[in-house]
């Protein structure tokens, strides 16, 4: 996690056209100093090369706004302090429109307004070849004000320091958190995630009379020969947290009719002997894609159906900002249930991540809209964000896949303020 920032000063870097530069043409690149002074009025673009940038500049600037996760509200002053080696900034909308810029120094006063997701870009007067003349940036949002969603609260208050950020969760509306517990540890479960559902129960349970919101606990590692440790966690939480899943993925090392038999039956059953009215999820393959249909098939067919109230799935590779591929997925799923008597069966969706940065090149209106095109297909299709977890709050160190929301600074990625929007809408 700790390179997260690397990793998005990386991103400003990789957007230099963005800045006003000119990008290089093809062929080799010339040996450029360690040090370069930056024209007056200009930039300075950076070397492009392969891989992370793991290395920040000595004078690097880590903008604070003071604001927890740079959330500022309609009609707040947008500020933030800077450092000594801050020259110029520049901000630029969702669009990548240039909605300000001007000289900084130890701090800024920003002239945005208007509701909607910022980046900020810090320059200063020297640039190096890994970084050209960027010291430093965030992202920043400004939401509008509504009642019927509970206030960020100021920074160091609650809930921060973990990978889950229900905080956020919560100010957004944007879904369910899929708490990952270790069946053969139950009481160091119970103690990790405790203060998370805690907060879930205040700010994100209680926030939406018309559309009902339910928790979610997950075992990753499966329950096999663990149940007891299953039964003191689901004992501990069953009065608000409603949902239960019993392996992440099976499909990788396990037969449809294996799981079915073997690990979901003796799940499904110790759940419904501590509380019938729980409701137990599986069998959350990867994903629902033509291949693996054929798992899921494997597993309803040895009556793996009995013993699930809710079809669980995750949805890599079937969406990509396709809509032909979206509905190819779910159509080819909704056909798989009926044929086996589950066509109204409760469907969620519980592991994903959002597509923000594409290895390195980082694309906040692909990330808007494949989220977008997901979260509307999906309810067509009885699959309300209430049932679709969006997984990696913060980076989880799987760098092959940075699709987390928030940066390790704080700063939201389009999807957390798409969210919120996407939330007061409905």
């Amino acid at each position: 996690m700790k390179h997260a920032l690397v990793w998005m000063a990386s991103a400003l870097v990789s957007c230099a056209a963005l800045a006003g530069n000119t990008p290089k043409t093809a062929g080799a690149t010339p040996a450029a100093p360690a040090t370069i002074t930056v024209p007056p009025g200009g930039h300075v673009e950076a070397e492009r090369k392969r891989g992370w940038m793991w290395t920040p500049r000595k004078d690097m600037v880590t903008p604070d706004s003071g604001k927890r996760n740079h959330v500022f509200y309609v009609g707040d002053s947008i500020a933030f302090k800077l450092g000594p080696s801050a020259t110029t900034y520049e901000v630029r909308d969702y669009w990548g429109t240039m909605v300000d810029k001007g000289p900084a120094g130890a701090s800024i006063h920003v002239k945005v307004t208007q509701p909607g997701w910022y980046k900020l870009y810090v320059y200063g007067k020297t640039a190096t070849k890994e970084w050209g003349d960027v010291v430093g940036g965030t992202t920043f949002c400004i939401f509008r004000k509504n009642a019927n969603f509970p206030a960020m609260p100021p920074p160091g208050t609650m809930g921060e320091g973990t990978i889950e950020d229900e905080v956020v969760r919560g100010v957004t509306g944007m879904g369910p958190q899929r708490w990952p517990v270790d069946a053969s540890n139950p009481e160091e479960s119970i103690k990790r995630i405790e203060d998370g559902i805690s907060i879930d129960k205040k700010m994100y349970l209680a926030s939406d009379p018309v559309r009902k919101r339910a928790l979610m606990i997950a075992f990753p590692g499966g329950t096999k020969n663990h149940l007891d440790g299953v039964r003191k966690i689901v004992e501990h939480f069953k009065d608000t947290v409603k949902y239960y899943e019993p392996r992440n993925e099976p499909n990788f090392g396990s037969s449809g009719k294996d799981f079915a038999g073997q690990e979901m039956k003796p799940f499904y059953e110790l759940i419904k002997s501590i509380d019938p009215t729980l409701k137990v999820m599986g069998p959350g393959t990867v994903s629902i894609d033509a291949g693996l249909l054929a798992w899921n098939e494997d597993f309803l067919k040895a009556g793996g159906g009995k013993y699930i109230d809710v079809f669980s799935f995750h949805c890599y590779n079937m969406v990509l900002g396709d809509l032909n591929l979206c509905r190819l997925s779910l159509d080819g799923l909704q056909a798989l249930l009926e044929k086996y008597g589950l066509g109204k069966i409760e469907k969620w969706q519980t592991e994903q991540g959002y597509p923000a940065a594409m290895y390195g090149v980082y694309s906040p209106r692909r990330q808007g809209r494949w989220t977008m095109l997901e979260m509307m297909v999906y309810e067509q299709y009885g699959i309300p964000k209430e049932h679709n977890h969006l997984w990696y709050d913060r980076s989880h160190g799987f760098w092959d896949v940075p699709h987390w929301w928030e940066n390790d600074d704080g700063g939201l990625n389009p999807a957390a303020p798409l969210m919120r929007v996407w939330s007061e809408e409905l």
